[in-house]
Formats: C-alpha cells, structure tokens, sequence
C-alpha cells in the first residue's frame, strides 16, 4: 500500500505491492484516505517518502505504527468516554464486590493499552531520530505550499 500525502493534510492511498519509488503514481488508483495527514507523517514522509506531482508518496509500512499509536489513542478515548457515560447507572446496579472486580478488569485492559501505545511511540520516535529529513523532500513540500513542522 502506497499513501499521498498532499500539501493540504489530505491523504490518499493506493493498494500495490510496489514501493513508493518503483512505481509512477499517475498509473495508480488512488482512494481518498478517512485520515489527514499530521505532523508526525509528515515529519516521517520528509525522511521517507518520494516526490510526485502533488505531494510525497509514501510506503503504507513506514507509516503503519504511526497508524496504530493514532489508532490506539482513539480508542483508549472511545473507551473512556463510553465508561464515563455508563459510570452512573452501572454503579447503581453493580454489587461493591463486582464494581471493584470490573474497575480491576478495567484498570489492566488501561495498562496494557498503554503500554501498547508506548510501544508503538517508541517505534515511529527511533524512526525519526535515525534519519534526518531528505533537504530535496522538504524543498519539494514548500514549493508545493507544504506546512513543514517544528522540529523537524
């Protein structure tokens, strides 16, 4: 899978098995993303990406732990917020013994998200700090009126 990125935060991808400077993008079928594109991609595409006519294009697999730490944040918020909201009437109909039992799962199910979500942080920061950013990408993101983020 192949990811466009565009100057304006919007994202495309393309399903191939081709990397991203093998193939011409032009040929390719590009689906409109759900994602926009944020510092953090952007910072990786300026390290690994190639320039194409209206963005950088990037291999989905350099991208995808970025995806799951947003992925993971999104649901660990889902997931608080579905607790809070059901927080009072279950408190009302829990026994003490089987609220504590729940809060317990609960608090686990928090850490291990955590600590999944820590994991794949760590991931895309090694990433970052071992390849600076391709001088010809950033120059080709600014022509193209591509916000390049502090710090790169």
């Amino acid at each position: 899978m192949l990811y466009l990125l565009a100057p304006s935060g919007r994202m495309s991808w393309a399903a191939t098995a081709a990397a991203a400077t093998d193939v011409d993008p032009s040929t390719l079928d590009w689906t409109p993303a759900e994602d926009r594109a944020d510092e953090t991609m952007i910072r990786i595409a300026l390290r690994r990406g190639a320039a194409v006519y209206g963005g950088i294009v990037v291999d989905g697999a350099v991208i995808s732990d970025h995806h799951l730490s947003r992925r993971l944040v999104d649901t660990r918020d889902d997931a608080r917020g579905a607790r809070e909201r059901m927080s009072v009437g279950y408190a009302e109909r829990a026994t003490a013994g089987a609220g504590e039992s729940r809060e317990a799962e609960r608090e686990l199910r928090e850490h291990e998200a955590g600590a999944a979500l820590g994991r794949s942080r760590s991931v895309v920061a090694d990433s970052l700090s071992e390849i600076a950013a391709d001088a010809a990408l950033v120059a080709h993101w600014r022509r193209l009126g591509g916000h390049v983020p502090h710090p790169l």
